[in-house]
């Protein structure tokens, strides 16, 4: 959010919050900050809204505690200096036109790192967008705990058929930034079991399925309970949707099956280490770190200790296609 009085209207409202103060430091914890707003008929702090929350988090972002703007007078809304989406493998960027403006950086000569890629005006703000199909010269790269989109919003004024220039340049950068590594759990009787995890502001989501078939073909995925008989072969694919296929692949760590649901219970019983079938159980790895789909198969067991069921776990890693050979 801003720090500093902005103009009515410039954030989608008729009253533009603003936080009255700095934003906490690291070793802050949590802090509460007054809101002010622009009053239409008034000047800068005639408005007066709820106080809000705040936390500096590693990863320079902030975590906010939004409250519902006291609405007596119409249309007050919280104002950001930049507002960031981060969405599978896409990523957008907002602005506010008139800040942008005031900095002396109009919105028609702002561009992504490939100028062809401009912003749009909309209720004030510039929005910038990119997506897998239209790259605008975005850069991806990994740092083994998490894989990052990066781009730039650049203002560069046309100083073509000029020596020299005296003209600021405008060089924002804003990242989309992804956890390379999850770890799901599925018992065996659901169809599918679905983690979708919402990262913090700044940083994006993907989802990741773990689905039982009854074939080796992975046609025919259980339907309801899963009821086999011990010995039957099952078959598991493990599946990571929303994120470029033509950019990733999955790769299954560990998995692992234990009498209860949870995963860090001690009685456990290895199916997959170290990216490698146990070589206590007779486990097939049927794909590893050639798509976003890995796949094993494994024989139905249960265990001794007073168990009729078991809870499979698996953790897994997205692995850069461009950086090194993902499959083992």
């Amino acid at each position: 959010m801003s720090e500093w009085c902005v103009s009515n209207t410039n954030c989608g409202g008729n009253i533009a919050l603003y936080l009255n103060g700095s934003h906490p430091q690291l070793d802050d914890g949590v802090v509460t900050r007054e809101v002010l707003g622009y009053h239409p008929r008034g000047k800068c702090d005639d408005y007066r809204s709820t106080p809000i929350q705040i936390k500096a988090c590693p990863g320079d972002y902030y975590v906010y505690e939004l409250v519902r703007p006291d609405e007596s007078v119409r249309g007050p809304s919280y104002c950001a200096d930049f507002i960031e989406t981060c969405e599978s493998s896409s990523g957008s960027m907002s602005l506010s036109r008139c800040q942008l403006f005031e900095a002396g950086f109009p919105s028609d000569i702002l561009h992504l790192n490939d100028p062809r890629c401009r912003g749009t005006v909309r209720n004030g703000r510039v929005e910038f967008y990119f997506d897998i199909d239209h790259v605008c010269g975005t850069n991806l790269m990994a740092n083994g705990t998490h894989f990052i989109y990066e781009n730039f919003i650049i203002g560069d004024p046309n100083s073509v058929g000029h020596l020299i220039s005296r003209e600021r340049i405008l060089k924002l950068p804003f990242s989309c930034v992804y956890s390379q590594t999850q770890t799901l759990s599925m018992d065996i009787n659901p169809l599918e079991s679905t983690v979708h995890r919402t990262l913090p502001a700044g940083q994006g989501t993907y989802q990741v399925r773990m689905i039982p078939y009854q074939d080796a073909e992975f046609y025919h995925p259980f339907a309801g309970s899963v009821n086999a008989e011990l010995k039957e072969q099952i078959f598991v694919e493990v599946r990571v949707e929303g994120v470029d296929s033509r950019q990733f692949a999955s790769v299954i760590d560990t998995c692992w099956a234990t009498p209860v649901i949870d995963p860090n219970y001690p009685l456990r019983w290895d199916l997959i280490t170290d990216m490698c079938p146990s070589p206590n159980d007779k486990v097939e790895l049927l794909q590893n770190g050639v798509s976003t789909s890995s796949r094993f198969s494994f024989s139905m067991f249960i265990f001794t200790a007073n168990s009729t069921k078991i809870y499979l776990h698996c953790a897994i890693h997205l692995c850069l296609l461009t950086d090194n050979p993902c499959s083992v």
